[in-house]
């Protein structure tokens, strides 16, 4: 089942007891959750929607007996009960065993909601036999039409140029993604171009940064680190690694198809460096980078 399909089952007060939803992107778990929440009466949220992680955390370990005894106790008020189950992927088979035990004979006042990075492993496939499996992950066009009804849904219309500039510099990180329009839609204006991302994200040293990925797209190995060293203590070096991605995926798509090939190291080159910059990996990422795209 897919986003439209879990779309329609929220339409009708999620009539399951039990769904199993999965996502690369934890965002889109995130905002999963937060919209089945949003069927729970306000006032009865602290009480009636529980969410608990079986993931490793820093206090006392959750366990799936935990969420068991919640999901078969009356929520307040008579109202209907929401467990949220993370990380149900960690679980080892003696874990599992009582929890597809009640999954046959789930209680008709609770919904229990799984949450998982990845569709449900062998042991416990054969378990869900009654409960909805739901995968949220988006396609390329899906995420490019989520993006732009974000934005509709905040009063502005993003060019189609716009939108896949957004995503390129971006890594298509929902999260990202998300924040961006944000951003965007705070600017006062009704119609968004790329220049008007350039402006939100990169501010005055937008020129530079696309001077910069000029330079790398010339061989101009001297350009290059000219125009580096005269922003470096103003840029964030994710910006500057989404603006290359963007351009050079752009170039690739101009391509034939049998000159598309010697883009494959440019792309490994980015993940790489984005990468050592997350787990601050090696001295200067962003330098060698450079140098490997220069020889390119």
């Amino acid at each position: 089942m897919s986003r439209e399909q879990f779309s329609k089952e929220l339409e009708r007060d999620l009539p399951s007891s039990a769904y199993y939803l999965l996502a690369g992107d934890h965002f889109l778990l995130k905002e999963a959750c937060d919209r089945i929440r949003s069927l729970v009466p306000e006032q009865m949220r602290d009480f009636n929607a529980v969410s608990l992680d079986l993931g490793p955390a820093d206090g006392p370990p959750v366990t799936v007996q935990t969420a068991l005894d919640l999901l078969n106790t009356p929520g307040f008020f008579g109202g209907r009960k929401v467990v949220f189950l993370w990380n149900v992927q960690v679980m080892k088979k003696k874990e599992m065993e009582p929890l597809l035990e009640y999954l046959e004979n789930p209680s008709p006042h609770s919904l229990l909601v799984m949450l998982s990075p990845k569709a449900p492993g062998r042991g416990m496939r054969g378990g869900l036999k009654g409960v909805k499996v739901i995968s949220l992950d988006m396609t390329a066009q899906e995420v490019r039409a989520w993006v732009k009804g974000l934005a509709g849904e905040r009063g502005v219309e993003m060019t189609p140029a716009a939108v896949e500039f957004l995503i390129g510099i971006s890594g298509a990180a929902m999260g990202t993604l998300y924040s961006e329009v944000e951003k965007l839609s705070l600017l006062g204006r009704k119609r968004i171009d790329v220049d008007d991302i350039c402006e939100a994200v990169y501010g005055t040293s937008e020129q530079s940064v696309f001077s910069l990925v000029d330079a790398l797209i010339a061989g101009d190995r001297d350009r290059v680190f000219r125009i580096y060293d005269a922003m470096r203590g103003s840029l964030d070096p994710f910006a500057v690694l989404g603006a290359i991605n963007w351009r050079y995926s752009e170039i690739s798509k101009r391509r034939r198809p049998s000159e598309r090939g010697r883009f494959l190291g440019v792309f490994r080159s980015l993940s790489e460096a984005d990468r050592r910059l997350k787990t601050s990996g090696g001295e200067y990422p962003l330098e060698e980078l450079f140098l490997r795209l220069l020889r390119a």
